[in-house]
């Protein structure tokens, strides 16, 4: 059991905003974004609805729900630019899907057309195993059809 002074109102205020420091490299190879980052660009992406732009508000409100300054806001703009543009880029897309649709399931991104890599397949194709199942079949049907032409006699070698 803990004792009356450790649940203090006092040490609980302390505790509720607690602001850290976000590191950066000065080597551009490992400016990769840690996850404090991409939490503050996944709330950007899916928090805020897909009706309305991003306004100042908008990233003050990402700032303080991920406590980090609002000045580091700004450093992510300007720092990581891919990862930010593939924000607005997901942004666009979702509201073009809006649009069209009249809602958007929660947490999901339309694909990119223009990625290879996100492509709708279908499940015959994207499995190896069913593929090279659907070719066995393909060669036995030809292969017993050739058989049957072979092995019966034709009209010609009838007379």
């Amino acid at each position: 059991m803990r004792p009356a002074a450790a649940l203090s109102p006092a040490r609980t205020r302390a505790k509720q905003i607690r602001i850290l420091p976000m590191t950066q490299s000065d080597n551009p190879a490992q400016n990769r974004p840690n996850r404090r980052i991409r939490l503050i660009l996944w709330w950007l992406l899916y928090k805020i609805p897909v009706e309305r732009e991003l306004t100042i508000a908008d990233e003050l409100q990402a700032a303080i729900h991920c406590r980090v300054p609002f000045e580091e806001i700004e450093h992510i703009r300007t720092t990581y630019l891919r990862q930010w543009s593939t924000m607005g880029i997901k942004r666009v897309r979702r509201r073009c899907y809006f649009l069209q649709h009249g809602s958007i399931p929660d947490g999901w991104t339309p694909p990119d057309p223009l990625d290879r890599r996100s492509r709708n397949r279908p499940c015959r194709g994207a499995s190896p195993r069913a593929s090279a199942r659907a070719h066995r079949q393909e060669s036995w049907a030809k292969l017993t059809w050739a058989a049957k032409v072979i092995l019966t006699p034709s009209e010609s070698d009838k007379e």
